[in-house]
């Protein structure tokens, strides 16, 4: 992510507040819309999409902006979201990128939202710490969704109530949040003896924000405890819709459809001033 003016002084080689002149007076489009704001913020390589007097900007004799890398991971269990300090033995996700042979310094990367490291599951890698914010704060409103696997214990049993209690939303966690509404989808249940009832044991969580071990602990709030848990889909993106991340372990870079279903999630209606200006998730 970069600002428009920005782009223009480093692709144009003029200075910043030129390139603002420029932006001020109409001479830029993105994708055929014209703006007038120096501080749009141009991501994920939509820096294509920017034409000025009607050209393309960028062109073979022009400079080429920096391009931001971004990955999608699947996470495996027993895996670190943090990196590690030298001489830790236990796994880190910048090892598993090291691994997947991706030259790149694992100090410019980081984590889109971290997961805890007995949670697996889809996990995106960058380069740009603004997106990074922008996507996975809280407040965008993107919608990630988690499939976990509950204890069969009788003492551990998910409530009747709990889809509901999970759709109307305001359930208050131990440190005060109040949670907003999201999803809970019964996806499996065993019988065990002595119980009438089926016993819930794979469910499927739905979040639109992304408070600290908020799936595990919304489900303990209904009465449940998480034996594991997998985050499956960010927004559009899903890991049954990615043959390549089938193993956990696998590390791919984004291609072009990826890069697309990220911008029409920073185009969503919980972001709708982004156009005018620019807000890490830890929900496992």
């Amino acid at each position: 992510m970069v600002r428009l003016d920005h782009l223009l002084s480093e692709v144009l080689g003029v200075k910043k507040r030129a390139a603002a002149d420029i932006v001020r007076a109409g001479e830029i489009a993105i994708a055929g819309v014209v703006t007038r704001e120096p501080h749009y913020q141009v991501v994920l390589g939509e820096a294509a999409d920017v034409s000025l007097r009607g050209g393309p900007l960028l062109t073979p004799e022009r400079r080429r902006p920096f391009a931001h890398r971004l990955f999608l991971m699947h996470k495996p269990q027993n895996c670190q979201s943090e990196r590690l300090k030298p001489g830790d033995a236990r796994l880190s996700v910048y090892d598993v990128v090291a691994r997947a042979g991706i030259d790149l310094p694992s100090s410019s990367l980081g984590c889109f939202g971290r997961l805890d490291a007995n949670t697996t599951g889809l996990l995106l890698m960058g380069t740009d710490g603004g997106l990074q914010s922008l996507l996975m704060h809280p407040s965008s409103g993107c919608e990630k969704a988690y499939v976990a696997t509950l204890r069969v214990l009788p003492a551990a049993r998910l409530r009747e109530s709990a889809a509901d209690e999970f759709e109307r939303g305001g359930m208050r966690l131990a440190d005060g949040h109040v949670c907003a509404p999201a999803g809970l989808e019964v996806l499996e249940t065993v019988q065990i003896a002595g119980e009438i009832l089926p016993f819930p044991r794979r469910v499927r969580v739905t979040l639109r924000e992304g408070q600290y071990h908020q799936v595990k602990r919304m489900l303990g709030a209904c009465g449940a405890s998480v034996d594991a848990l997998c985050r499956e889909r960010i927004g559009g993106l899903s890991l049954a819709d990615l043959p390549a991340l089938a193993a956990e372990g696998a590390v791919v870079e984004a291609t072009e459809r990826e890069l697309q279903l990220l911008r029409s999630m920073l185009r969503a209606p919980a972001a709708p001033a982004r156009i005018e200006s620019t807000a890490a998730s830890h929900a496992a």
